[in-house]
């Protein structure tokens, strides 16, 4: 889970800002991708901002894209819990599956950055 209690979490998160895009799954025969806003990841998920126009809701489904570093990555998750952030939803969401490649290459970032520029 993203939050094991309200004080505790299953891992370190790493804030960051990047513009990014984020594509329904379910129902739907084509969903257009929505622009977001990335805030902050971890090894078990990833925050996103989306326009509250977006419509996305607790347990949707969804597929984003990012970047860590020069590594692209394209994750499926669900959406765990949603607040509203001045005109934005902001949306906490938990990676589907296990992935090693995944948490090793966000540990290594998260290492690195933090390396950089204590």
């Amino acid at each position: 889970m993203f939050k094991k209690d309200k004080n505790k979490r299953n891992f370190e998160r790493f804030n960051m800002i990047q513009a990014s895009y984020c594509v329904p799954m379910g129902d739907f025969i084509k969903s257009d991708p929505i622009p977001c806003w990335i805030n902050n990841i971890s090894m078990g998920g990833i925050s996103i901002d989306v326009n509250m126009k977006s419509k996305l809701e607790i347990n949707d489904i969804i597929t984003i894209s990012y970047t860590l570093g020069d590594n692209e990555r394209s994750d499926r998750v669900q959406i765990n819990h949603t607040f509203n952030v001045i005109n934005n939803l902001r949306c906490g969401c938990v990676f589907t599956n296990e992935d090693k490649e995944r948490n090793n290459l966000v540990g290594a970032y998260i290492k690195h950055v933090y390396m950089t520029y204590k």
